[in-house]
């Protein structure tokens, strides 16, 4: 689904090819690439144990089937799939074993991996010889001021050199927390002490921080997990489906936030319920790669985008086939509309 969001048609490959029947596969309709995508998900669904019956730690469950059938449905936005969708979700909703978790930061604690709010959670393991997460790597701060990695203190404990910079957090992301919100300061760090002890204020992902990694080579070997689908997210897609409070309200609910509809709660600023919608999911899963595809499939990523801090007036809306991939087969391939 991934695929079919960034570039739109994409080859559906369905067998087994040989090197010349590769070369005559082009890119598939995006609504036959749905369809199997559907079918695909819906067979999983069906026949995957539940989250409290799975084999071992990690492996998928029918939730996770699902949970992504849902938000395939949501983004495909054909007739009589917003209700689709709902019936997906309500597979989910209060299913034994799957909850939100009490606090918030217990979902990027390193010793409380694949809890009940988690559906689908990439696994990795710390340490040399093992299958070590790259995300607190690819995440912490890069000092691009100056031309070099950073390093310094955070927290207290050793920032290594080599972070990555990547997935950067804006001023409007900053700005979205609402006061006492908690997320923020789970999500978010606020700067970081220079190894010459001088304090930047450039901030970064903390989500998948994992201080105590071992170094090998400069890379840190860390024990971080990926979630790829969890409660909160589920939650926030039946408010969407059915125009119902109760589900975004259990999600602020967790984090001791007035309720929607409530007093205390912004309606300056959400007014309506998609607003809140949007609202809630931007700061509960801030920095998990949802939120540009979340914009998208509701309409919104023009008028959002246009009003950040970095003022995007113009987008595509869809990216740009690579050019490595159309010059190895330029017969079959092409480029999308606006490149």
């Amino acid at each position: 689904m991934l695929m079919v969001q960034m570039w739109g048609d994409v080859p559906l490959v369905l067998k087994p090819m040989s090197v010349a029947e590769s070369y005559a596969m082009g890119r598939t309709p995006v609504a036959q690439v749905y369809k199997q995508i559907i079918e695909d998900l819906e067979f999983a669904a069906e026949n995957l144990p539940s989250k409290l019956n799975v084999s071992e730690t990690g492996r998928i469950c029918s939730e996770a089937a699902y949970g992504i059938l849902a938000k395939t449905y949501l983004t495909r936005q054909d007739e009589g799939d917003v209700i689709l969708a709902q019936n997906a979700l309500m597979n989910i909703y209060n299913k034994p074993g799957i909850s939100l978790v009490p606090f918030y930061e217990d979902l990027w604690d390193l010793d409380k991996k694949n809890g009940p709010e988690s559906i689908f959670e990439i696994q990795y393991k710390g340490g040399p010889n093992n299958p070590y997460s790259t995300y607190w790597r690819s995440f912490a701060p890069f000092e691009n001021h100056g031309g070099y990695f950073a390093s310094g203190r955070y927290k207290g404990l050793e920032l290594h050199a080599g972070g990555g910079g990547d997935n950067q957090v804006t001023d409007d992301l900053w700005n979205a927390y609402e006061p006492m919100d908690p997320r923020r300061d789970i999500s978010i760090g606020d700067g970081w002490i220079t190894a010459a002890g001088v304090f930047n204020p450039t901030r970064f992902p903390i989500k998948w921080v994992d201080l105590d990694a071992p170094r090998v080579n400069e890379v840190e070997l860390c024990d971080n997990n990926f979630i790829v689908l969890r409660y909160a997210d589920i939650l926030l897609m039946l408010s969407e489906v059915t125009g119902d409070p109760k589900y975004l309200n259990e999600v602020r609910q967790r984090v001791g936030l007035p309720l929607w509809g409530s007093t205390g709660y912004p309606l300056d600023r959400y007014p309506i319920l998609e607003l809140a919608i949007e609202h809630e999911r931007q700061v509960e899963l801030a920095l998990e790669f949802h939120r540009y595809f979340d914009l998208k499939r509701t309409g919104r990523a023009p008028t959002v985008l246009a009003s950040c801090s970095k003022a995007i007036s113009h987008i595509q809306p869809l990216f740009p086939i690579p050019l490595s991939v159309i010059t190895q087969n330029p017969d079959v391939m092409t480029q999308n509309e606006g490149y």
